[in-house]
């Protein structure tokens, strides 16, 4: 977001964080005054409580349900398809990901035709993404599939972590 445009407007923004301390879930709450350009007034406002789990965790649930998005990486159970969708959201918010994930899509339907593309290839697609390392990375972890795992996602977390770009 635009930090200016919340100074000249004097916009109140509430932050609401969940955090682990041990093995109890806390909440921490704060809220912060921007009140002009040269003058910041932070107040904050502290609720540090304990969260009922089981609570938080139906609520959270039940808010995701009603307010999530359909996106196509949701609707699938193809490893290919939610490991590029990943790949391509690394720091990188979804509107902007979102057409890169369908182009690459389209150009490489699975990770064989992904590995059959030139480096090149892959980065032209991937041109105005940034961070190209990701895209060097995709397409050196699509060839280690393809051809030591015969085109098939390792299911195991310690063959999986050796991929380029996810351990």
């Amino acid at each position: 977001w635009n930090f200016g445009h919340y100074l000249r407007f004097g916009h109140i923004l509430n932050f609401f964080y969940v955090y682990f301390l041990g093995c109890q879930i806390y909440k921490l709450i704060f809220t912060i005054h921007f009140l002009s350009y040269s003058k910041i007034i932070f107040n904050l406002r502290l609720n540090l409580s304990k969260i009922n789990v089981k609570s938080f965790s139906k609520d959270l649930i039940a808010w995701y349900d009603i307010n999530k998005r359909s996106l196509p990486w949701r609707n699938t159970n193809d490893p290919y398809k939610i490991w590029l969708s990943e790949i391509i959201l690394q720091q990188t918010q979804i509107a902007q990901g979102l057409p890169y994930y369908i182009n690459f899509v389209n150009e490489y339907p699975d990770v064989i035709k992904l590995a059959q593309s030139s480096e090149q290839e892959v980065l032209k697609l991937w041109e105005g993404l940034g961070y190209y390392s990701r895209a060097r990375n995709l397409h050196k972890a699509a060839k280690i599939v393809v051809n030591e795992f015969k085109g098939v996602f390792p299911s195991n977390y310690s063959e999986l972590i050796k991929l380029p770009g996810i351990g």
